[in-house]
């Protein structure tokens, strides 16, 4: 089918159109329409999370007395072991004194692993509560600012002399952005009057959203 030539007439100057009125826009200062799209660094999230750093810290002292509670029980089995020389081999006390020890080596791996899987699921607890609160911030910055999508993505810069670093950096699903990263204003909300897991703190999974006006 031809184009008439009032047709072609009107492609051009809707074209001549549009390229006279891209520079003008930009001359005026007219800001270009928002996509109502975001994107933020969830693991700079974290990292900069107050209760988050405070609670991980808390399970780090509880791993160092876990382990020093387990160093000392070994110790003390070690003193035990340094008796049997003495004993009789096949002796009643010997064995009584053999018997013991392997029933304290035993109760000792059995704790250890109960208390080592205790400390696991407390740290998932605290990975999980505090992404749903990140989640829930980033929901209530969308509710108010009308912001339709976020993405995820990392703000590291890449290093061209480290593998995983460029490895990471192609995995990154957001390839470039515009100024448009609300990571800040996110752990703004976050961290507003937050005081440090263990002080009267509302547990990370019972914190609410400000509810303060985002912009």
């Amino acid at each position: 089918m031809k184009i008439s030539l009032v047709s072609a007439t009107a492609v051009a100057c809707l074209s001549a159109l549009c390229a006279f009125a891209g520079p003008a826009l930009a001359q005026t200062g007219v800001k270009p329409i928002d996509p109502g799209v975001r994107v933020i660094d969830i693991e700079r999230a974290f990292k900069q999370h107050a209760r988050y750093n405070a609670e991980i810290e808390q399970l780090k002292e509880l791993a160092k007395s876990m382990e020093a509670e387990t160093n000392k029980e070994k110790q003390s089995i070690i003193d035990m072991e340094k008796d049997l020389p003495n004993l009789a081999a096949g002796s009643s006390e010997r064995k009584a004194l053999e018997e013991q020890i392997l029933r304290r080596k035993t109760d000792l791996a059995a704790r250890t692993r109960i208390k080592q899987q205790e400390l696991l699921e407390k740290e998932a607890k605290v990975y999980y509560f505090t992404y749903k609160e990140i989640q829930d911030e980033v929901a209530e910055f969308c509710r108010q600012t009308g912001v339709s999508l976020v993405l995820q993505y990392s703000s590291d810069k890449v290093d061209p002399n480290n593998r995983m670093s460029i490895m990471k950096a192609m995995g990154n699903p957001v390839v470039h952005h515009a100024n448009i990263d609300i990571t800040d204003k996110i752990l703004f909300y976050l961290n507003k009057g937050a005081a440090p897991a263990g002080n009267g703190a509302p547990a990370v999974s019972g914190r609410p959203t400000t509810g303060v006006p985002r912009k």
